[in-house]
């Protein structure tokens, strides 16, 4: 119980908004993915109770699993979680979620520019797709990135734009 008051108390203060620092993707990179002790533990049978909720549109158990994964640094697994909530729900989170796994992907200390700039064409089009659908579905955290990607505070591209091109990727 200590640990459900510790997430809602994160939650509260942003770290939902900061959306879990996800930093890899299954479908199109292979990562290395690092456990770090953070004190906060879920056992393996509230983790999938989480996820059979999750997968059901219960965003609280959602947004516990993302919190859980950012704490914990899991990178794995939380990519297919992120991409059936974000396409059967078109849940926003869930999108701005498979961006970050995206863009944080390939390590290093660099800017969001230059993560992207080091991604291939089709993953640069799939990580700009998913962080304007956030946008266009209202998710607050995607506007900063938004506006040092497309170096603007309003006159972004339409997600569709990006989704074209992922069809062309993929030909």
């Amino acid at each position: 119980m200590v640990n459900k008051i510790k997430l809602s108390s994160l939650s509260r203060y942003g770290f939902r908004k900061i959306n879990k620092g996800i930093v890899a993707l299954t479908l199109f990179i292979a990562c290395k993915s690092k456990h770090v002790e953070t004190g906060y533990e879920i056992t393996e049978s509230k983790k999938r109770a989480l996820m059979e909720k999750a997968l059901l549109g219960n965003t609280d158990a959602y947004s516990e699993l993302q919190t859980f994964y950012m704490l914990n640094n899991e990178v794995a697994e939380p990519y297919l979680l992120n991409l059936l909530v974000a396409n059967k729900y078109n849940n926003k989170e869930a999108y701005f979620s498979l961006y970050w796994c995206l863009i944080y992907s390939n390590g290093g200390d660099y800017s969001r520019e230059e993560r992207l700039e080091r991604l291939d064409d089709c993953t640069k089009y799939y990580c700009l797709y998913y962080l304007l659908k956030s946008h266009e579905l209202g998710y607050y955290e995607s506007n900063s990135h938004c506006e040092e990607i497309f170096n603007s505070d309003y006159d972004y591209p339409k997600s569709d734009v990006y989704m074209d091109s992922i069809k062309l990727c993929s030909r």
